[in-house]
């Protein structure tokens, strides 16, 4: 098993915490979890891959390293470098633009009469709800940067 693949893994797990990553990144915590003499049954399980995937991607990972098994490029080109740049800074400016929007909800509109509640674990196209007194939702907000 690859350093940089344990590292991936520890970053995908400081990220995410509890919640499932995104297709991709399941694999590094599969492939770790198998490396560490999990049952490859119980890890495809706990995972949701199949099993004959995981030994694949061990073949792969044996064979050739983390790139392949993640889809990455060892020398990635130019175009694909101002891309993955494009992308964090949009998922950046999206998190401080739902930050700031909580915080100028708060300051907004305080009490108790109405709440802002943070939905996005349930990966929905709902970031936020609006909850009346009783706890009822009357709002949903998905912000979009």
């Amino acid at each position: 098993m690859s350093e940089r693949l344990v590292r991936r893994a520890r970053a995908v797990s400081a990220v995410y915490g509890k919640n499932p990553p995104p297709g991709m990144l399941s694999r590094v915590r599969a492939l770790v979890a198998l490396a560490a003499g999990d049952d490859i049954d119980t890890v495809a399980g706990v995972h949701g891959l199949r099993p004959h995937d995981l030994k694949r991607w061990g073949r792969l990972l044996e064979e050739e390293g983390d790139g392949p098994v993640l889809g990455l490029s060892e020398d990635p080109s130019p175009e694909e470098i101002r891309r993955a740049r494009r992308i964090l800074g949009q998922m950046l400016l999206g998190r401080l633009g739902e930050d700031a929007f909580v915080r100028r909800y708060r300051k907004l509109i305080p009490g108790a009469e109405f709440r802002i509640e943070d939905d996005r674990g349930a990966r929905t196209d709902t970031d936020y709800r609006i909850l009346n007194g009783r706890g009822r939702p009357v709002l949903r907000i998905n912000i979009k940067f």
